[in-house]
């Protein structure tokens, strides 16, 4: 077995997941053009070996920490420059970690703790910064002018000892995933995260299958009031990663994780599951079913008992049964919703389209489930937050509206029907609606994303006595969905509450999570730009506005009609425009 000492770099990119969800074959062309451009050359000229490309990520060896860390900063540092005529939701971001340890050479691959923890490094690191280990930071630190800040001590999976981790940043602002008012601390119930399911068929187009029994148990576990679930969104960004639970838990604030896998084969199917202890990477309860693919929905429910009872919380299966949607008539009708969710959720026109289309042919062919019609109302709502059509908005709220309603009387207890409804009626400007269907589907589903979303939301535009309220629900939305796609449009609400209740410093840092969370988002610029003139920063809020012009040119009579609908009390919304006015918006 040869080994020997080498500098490991790791390196992926952030966000990488929802950009190929919002344009695959763009965001693939991007990632090879900054390969050839910026990556592969540093590489060459520091005399690294680019040991294997894994997706949007890279294992490079280099002889010399020194060359190593000197690569990476000059990727990082040009990187600026190159994503500068890049849309802002479509710019490359790397993350780095780098070791100086022993490695196993096998060929032209290498393993070992010294690879392991370059990786480890690579998750910890913030957007646009390199970490490094304290025997890299040993070597670098008289060599190179350069600064790094002390991270201390970080537990590292399948690492017997902390490791020591410096980053240097080059005053790039580190990218937090939550304000600081929002914490990741264990809840005192169960925390538990679900994450998808590996699809074993060999059969891509099974991906569906996996996703959708992964997506029951979430559904299932989260209508209970004594378990906190981590919402789909957030857990599924783990998708076709190499898992280290550990940093999952630390990531999403939970105490426990589910994982699994799905083989299909005919009218067969084989699951396993196991429930893992997150700080400990101890199996809490594991088990394995084979039997026939009818027969999913009794291996769901049983799935979901086991590990409510695993983490000390008493379900019975009529409990799950009692709580769980009105059941298909066929494996079929569940089959088609799965795939319709499959397409709703890669969040681009196209695929938004399609998913809509699957559940309205099924609608017209048997008169639709609860399900079918409340997956019609997401896509509207889908439709509608991120603009993925031509129709026109009040034609996307009539029609989820609709459906919405179609839902609700087939199944009353259908939370995702009424939580959407709630945003599309906020949306119309019926705020009372609004409210009211949010607090059935908090009710409903007390540890729910999307039903702490519609409540904040249809709270935050209600008037400055409901500030308070609308700031809990967004805060426990934040918590329950980290990572979720959406979650600027958690934050950017945040901002409009702080904004009335006159804290203006506050507002400003909301509006700035929601666009480091996606910078295309113009309505969360708009709120910065009157964020920043009512706090008295009027050329920054000036050349903000400019930015959400730039963004999101929109036509301001209707923009300004828009906000008379958003807020409930037309003097909210004239405060709202005069601020906007101050920022520079040409508004009538």
């Amino acid at each position: 077995m040869e080994r020997r000492l080498a500098a490991i770099v790791a390196a992926d990119v952030v966000g990488y997941s929802r950009m190929i969800r919002l344009d695959e074959t763009g965001t693939l062309a991007a990632l090879r053009t900054a390969r050839a451009d910026v990556v592969d050359p540093a590489i060459a000229e520091n005399r690294g070996r680019i040991v294997k490309l894994m997706g949007d990520g890279i294992l490079v060896e280099f002889a010399s920490a020194v060359d190593a860390v000197t690569c990476a900063v000059i990727v990082q540092r040009t990187m600026l420059g190159w994503n500068s005529d890049r849309p802002e939701d479509r710019r490359l971001t790397f993350r780095v970690g780098i070791n100086l340890g022993d490695v196993v050479i096998d060929g032209g691959d290498i393993h070992g703790d010294g690879v392991n923890v370059a990786a480890r490094l690579e998750s910890l690191a913030a957007p646009g910064s390199v970490c490094v280990s304290s025997a890299v930071y040993d070597q670098v630190r008289d060599r190179l002018d350069l600064s790094f800040d002390d991270l201390g001590g970080q537990e590292l999976k399948n690492i017997d000892r902390p490791v020591q981790v410096w980053q240097w940043t080059d005053g790039v602002e580190a990218l937090q995933t939550l304000p600081e008012d929002v914490v990741l601390q264990l809840p005192e119930k169960p925390s538990i995260a679900v994450l998808p399911f590996d699809n074993m068929s060999g059969d891509p187009e099974q991906e569906y299958f996996a996703d959708g029994i992964a997506e029951d148990v979430i559904t299932a576990l989260s209508r209970h009031s004594d378990l906190f679930v981590i919402a789909r969104n957030s857990s599924f960004t783990y998708r076709g990663k190499a898992v280290d639970i550990r940093m999952v838990g630390k990531d999403l604030g939970v105490r426990f994780v589910l994982e699994g896998s799905v083989r299909r084969a005919g009218d067969r199917v084989r699951i396993t599951a196991q429930l893992i202890e997150a700080a400990t990477g101890n199996h809490v309860w594991a088990e394995r079913y084979d039997g026939p693919v009818d027969d999913i929905f009794d291996v769901q429910d049983e799935i979901t008992m086991n590990v409510a009872g695993a983490v000390g919380s008493e379900i019975r299966a009529a409990d799950v049964r009692a709580s769980a949607e009105k059941r298909f008539e066929d494996l079929q009708s569940w089959e088609r919703l799965m795939k319709a969710y499959w397409h709703i959720y890669r969040y681009n026109p196209d695929d938004n389209a399609k998913g809509q289309a699957i559940c309205r042919a099924e609608i017209q062919a048997t008169g639709g489930s609860a399900a079918i019609h409340s997956a019609v109302v997401m896509a509207c709502m889908f439709e509608l937050l991120w603009g993925l059509g031509n129709r026109s908005p009040m034609d996307v709220i009539k029609d989820g509206t609709q459906a919405a309603h179609a839902a609700i009387a087939l199944d009353p207890n259908n939370e995702g029907a009424h939580a959407n409804l709630s945003l599309l009626l906020w949306a119309s400007g019926d705020h009372d609606g609004a409210v009211r269907e949010a607090t059935t589907a908090v009710n409903l589903s007390p540890h729910s994303f999307v039903c702490h979303l519609s409540m904040g939301m249809a709270l935050a535009f209600s008037g400055p006595e409901h500030c308070d309220s609308a700031l809990e629900h967004l805060k426990m939305a934040a918590r329950l969905g980290p990572r979720d796609i959406n979650i600027d449009w958690v934050y950017a609400p945040m901002s409009v509450v702080a904004f009335q209740s006159g804290s203006y410093s506050d507002a400003i840092n909301y509006a700035h999570f929601a666009i480091r969370q996606n910078p295309g988002n113009g309505s969360a610029y708009r709120f910065l730009a009157a964020s920043l003139a009512r706090d008295g920063q009027l050329d920054q809020a000036k050349t903000t506005w400019a930015r959400a012009w730039e963004i999101q040119p929109l036509d301001m009579t209707g923009y300004v009609s828009s906000l008379h609908r958003m807020y409930k009390r037309g003097q909210d919304a004239e405060n709202m425009i005069d601020a906007m006015r101050l920022a520079g918006a040409a508004l009538p």
